[in-house]
């Protein structure tokens, strides 16, 4: 899940670079449509949508790539504990699957504020995978953590 991860946010970032005009286009679009642009503040309120839009879509690139490294690194942390392997695994899932969720909540935040160029709109259709995301990521990290002082504090050979 972890190269699952950094290969979704290294695709989303090369497209991002491939063609990022097709993005700020669709914001721009969005935003036309939602009102007329004859005032000179609107035309500067859709420049500043546009570049949140982009930035968001960067952080939705950015983001898996940075936490499937980190991932990644937690599990050679796991490799080189002692202990249940069935519980490692588990840890393992469950870091995984957060970092799945989470990225995806980032990309359904930004598709959504590139549809709507709503703010709320996109905060309340990403958080259904973003929290829980979050939640998973937290309770795996955790899971590390107790395992790893456990077994450092454990003495030797003591299984």
């Amino acid at each position: 899940m972890a190269f699952l991860s950094i290969l979704w946010g290294s695709v989303l970032l090369f497209m991002n670079r491939l063609i990022p005009d097709t993005f700020s286009a669709k914001i721009r679009e969005s935003v036309a449509i939602s009102g007329k642009l004859t005032d000179m503040s609107k035309i500067e309120i859709l420049e500043a949508k546009a570049v949140t839009a982009h930035e968001m879509l960067l952080h939705a690139a950015f983001e898996p790539v940075l936490f499937g490294m980190m991932t990644i690194l937690v599990l050679f942390l796991l490799i080189r504990l002692n202990g249940n392997t069935k519980l490692r695994i588990a840890i393992s899932w469950i870091i995984g699957a957060g970092t799945i969720i989470y990225s995806l909540g980032l990309f359904i935040k930004a598709t959504t504020f590139l549809s709507s160029a709503s703010m709320s709109n996109a905060c309340d259709a990403g958080m259904w995978f973003i929290i829980p995301g979050i939640l998973l990521l937290s309770a795996g990290l955790l899971l590390t953590f107790v395992k790893t002082i456990k077994d450092l504090t454990e003495p030797v050979g003591v299984a």
